[in-house]
C-alpha cells in the first residue's frame, strides 16, 4: 500500500515535471522577469502535488475496480434478464457519468470562468449540469453501440452532422464553449472511470474483447456539445419570450 502510494507520487511529479520546467524557461529566459509572488506558487506547489497523488490513489484503488466490477455484474444480469438488467446498466452509466462529470475539478473551473466572462449570462451550474447530462446521455449512447455492434466512425461521423446542424441554430458566443465541453470534462475523473466501465462491460457482452470497450469516450465527447448547444439554445429561446412579454 506504501509503495504503490509512493509510486502514484512519483508519477505525478513526473508528470508535472516537464510542465514546470516550460514555465520556468519561459519566465526567466524569454519574458526575463521574477515570480510576483514566489511564496504563493510554491505553496500551490506544495498542495498540488500530494493531492493531485490523493486523488490519483484514490481513483486507481477504489473507483476504477469497484466501478468495471459493478458494469461487469451489471451486464452479466442484463443477460439473464434483458429488460430489468438492461434498464439498470444504462441508469448505472448515465447516473455514473453525470456524477463523474460534476466532480471534474476542470469542468468546475472552466463554469465559473465562462460565467465572468459572460458577464453571469452563463450561470456556473447550469453549465455543469448541462455538461454532465451530456456525458450520462453520451455514455448510454457508447454502450448502446457496443451492445448492437455499430461501427464507431459512422457513429461519429452522424453525430458531427447533428453538431453541425445544431450550431447553426445556436448563439455564436456560446459554440466554441460547447465544442470544448466535452473535451474538457473527460479528464482524471470521468475518462479513467468510463474506460473501466467500458471494458468491465465489453468482457461480459457475448463475442466481446477488451478493444470493443475503448471508444466509448469518443462518443461520450460529443454529449456535452449536444446538451450545452440545447441549454444555450432554451436560455435564448427564454430570453426572447420575456422581452416579447
Amino acid at each position: 500500500m506504501i509503495a504503490h502510494a509512493a509510486r502514484v507520487l512519483l508519477a505525478v511529479l513526473r508528470d508535472l515535471l516537464p510542465i514546470a520546467v516550460v514555465l520556468a524557461v519561459f519566465q526567466g529566459a524569454l519574458l526575463r522577469r521574477p515570480l510576483r509572488r514566489p511564496a504563493r506558487v510554491l505553496i500551490g506547489l506544495c498542495m498540488l502535488v500530494p493531492g493531485l497523488a490523493l486523488v490519483l490513489y484514490g481513483l486507481e484503488t477504489l473507483v476504477f475496480p469497484l466501478g468495471g466490477e459493478v458494469a461487469g455484474t451489471l451486464t452479466a444480469a442484463a443477460g439473464e434478464t434483458p429488460g430489468t438488467g438492461v434498464a439498470r446498466l444504462y441508469l448505472f452509466l448515465g447516473v455514473l457519468g453525470f456524477a463523474a462529470a460534476l466532480a471534474e475539478p476542470v469542468l468546475t473551473a472552466v463554469a465559473h470562468r465562462a460565467a465572468q466572462l459572460s458577464a453571469g449570462a452563463i450561470r456556473p451550474w447550469g453549465l455543469r449540469v448541462a455538461v454532465a447530462s451530456g456525458i450520462g446521455l453520451g455514455a448510454c449512447l457508447g454502450l448502446l453501440r457496443m451492445r448492437l455492434g455499430v461501427p464507431l466512425f459512422p457513429l461519429l461521423a452522424t453525430l458531427f452532422v447533428v453538431l453541425y446542424l445544431q450550431a447553426r441554430a445556436t448563439p455564436r458566443r456560446v459554440i466554441n464553449l460547447a465544442l470544448d465541453a466535452g473535451v474538457v470534462t473527460i479528464s482524471t475523473v470521468t475518462a479513467p472511470l468510463l474506460v473501466a466501465v467500458g471494458l468491465g462491460v465489453a468482457n461480459r457482452l457475448e463475442g466481446g474483447g477488451a478493444a470493443d470497450g475503448f471508444g466509448l469516450l469518443a462518443v461520450t465527447a460529443a454529449g456535452p456539445a449536444l446538451t450545452v448547444m440545447g441549454y444555450a439554445q432554451l436560455a435564448a429561446w427564454r430570453a426572447r419570450r420575456g422581452e416579447i412579454s
